[in-house]
């Protein structure tokens, strides 16, 4: 999902961050070839099909949580709507820092946050808010986009090494 449209108040581009298709990808990738061999060797492919309808299932609603997961700029405010949750938004003067993360095993286990992120802390007059954007969700180059429209606004903030 590409938005590449001006905004009249204040000439910002308004864009939303694109997925990338290989993790949602992967699952049927990894598990057709081993459904086809179990089938093609036990020679029976009606024993196979509830298996085959539980992975398509397991699919689509993966899938979707990880369609439901978007980030996107717009009027100079980040959006994030998490999978599940509501939508948080940062204006870039309420940014105290913005870092490159790895989980750890507690984390990753908890499923709450992606594993490998750039990681955007506020401080806002509701409390403080973070916005997490997925290395393995999002394109690359829209990541590249919406940090370069960030530091265009805070040049001093540092940003991840890589990524400005």
């Amino acid at each position: 999902m590409q938005m590449n449209t001006k905004n009249n108040n204040n000439n910002q581009d308004t864009f939303a961050l694109r997925h990338d298709l290989g993790p949602v990808l992967g699952l049927p990738i990894i598990i057709l070839p081993w459904l086809m061999f179990g089938a093609i060797t036990s020679n029976d492919w009606k024993s196979i099909l509830p298996i085959a309808i539980f992975f398509l299932f397991l699919f689509l609603i993966i899938a979707w949580f990880q369609l439901d997961y978007r980030i996107w700029w717009k009027d100079s405010t980040i959006f994030q709507k998490a999978t599940g949750g509501g939508i948080t938004a940062i204006k870039p003067d309420e940014i105290r820092q913005i870092q490159q993360e790895k989980s750890d095993a507690q984390t990753l286990f908890a499923m709450r946050r992606p594993a490998r992120r750039i990681t955007i802390y506020a401080e806002t007059h509701e409390g403080p808010k973070v916005i997490d954007v997925s290395l393995k969700h999002f394109n690359t180059r829209d990541i590249r986009k919406l940090m370069k429209m960030i530091h265009e606004q805070r040049p001093d903030l540092d940003m991840p090494e890589g990524w400005s």
